[in-house]
């Protein structure tokens, strides 16, 4: 099976006192990928000592593999690829990204500019995604004054789902400002099979807005950030996705209920207590 992790679960099970028991539980028969990121939120942490042996720790768990892309960076290669008409994806980081491989390798050697670095990047993702969030409630808000306003965020993605002309105009827009190429409408699904994290990223996205800038009550902080929601376009790769995040748990176990994949969203405690008692 292939497990992918949150950075929340690394840090629980780094934190385990059966780290070295559930290590080897989940390397012996499975595989585990580490995300890249995964190595930037970890080389964000503050305590050097407790930065490299969580960067050691996704090392040890990944099994000397290159990390997944980051999920922005995912998209570009799979739409590349159909443009190209590509069988072969890559979905782990390219040479552009050694910085990364070169972190998880010697984690010993981040400073602290490189730690600012990083740490300015998640800054800048999340207020972004929580500035926009912000700009734009007030304006659904008004839509929904006179409309019907959907019951939940699953009633939002099903209709996302099956709005076609919808996901067309949207996944067209990007596809076409990342790769120079015009998607036709009737190779919308067949790309959408061959790249399902798309579609997993568009309703991560569905999400987001349905939590932060529809619903009429616990909008907002309270719900998942980017990073968190990022994680839904490594949903179609992996058997298993295990957070210790409540938000982030929440949101992609809706969003994963469009998986054909049969993928499970579990929590640590989930994991911890199924591989310790067998």
């Amino acid at each position: 099976m292939i497990y992918c992790f949150d950075t929340s679960a690394l840090n629980c099970l780094h934190d385990d006192t059966e780290c070295a028991n559930i290590t080897v539980g989940l390397t012996s028969t499975n595989i585990v990928w580490i995300t890249a990121l995964n190595v930037i939120e970890a080389g964000i942490t503050n305590e050097v000592v407790r930065r490299i042996s969580l960067l050691r720790l996704q090392k040890q768990l990944g099994c000397d593999t290159r990390p997944l892309q980051i999920p922005n960076l995912l998209l570009q290669e799979s739409a590349f690829a159909f443009a190209a008409r590509r069988s072969q994806r890559n979905l782990s980081i390219g040479k552009d990204q050694n910085g990364i491989w070169y972190a998880l390798n010697n984690p010993e050697l981040i400073d602290e500019a490189a730690r600012q670095e990083l740490y300015a990047w998640k800054k800048e993702l999340e207020d972004n995604f929580r500035i926009a969030h912000e700009r734009g409630r007030p304006q659904f808000q008004r839509l929904f004054a006179s409309m019907e306003r959907p019951r939940n965020a699953a009633a939002l993605l099903r209709h996302y789902v099956q709005n076609s002309d919808f996901l067309y105009d949207v996944t067209a827009e990007m596809y076409e400002i990342g790769t120079g190429v015009k998607l036709h409408k009737d190779d919308l699904f067949s790309f959408f099979s061959s790249a399902p994290q798309w579609p997993f990223f568009l309703l991560g996205w569905a999400y987001a807005i349905y939590a932060r800038a529809i619903q009429p009550q616990n909008y907002g902080r309270p719900n998942a950030g980017t990073i968190d929601i990022w994680c839904a376009t490594y949903l179609p790769s992996c058997d298993v996705f295990v957070t210790a995040d409540v938000a982030q748990y929440k949101a992609l176990r809706l969003i994963n209920t469009f998986n054909q994949r049969h993928c499970r969203v579990l929590r640590y405690s989930m994991l911890r207590r199924t591989l310790i008692l067998g």
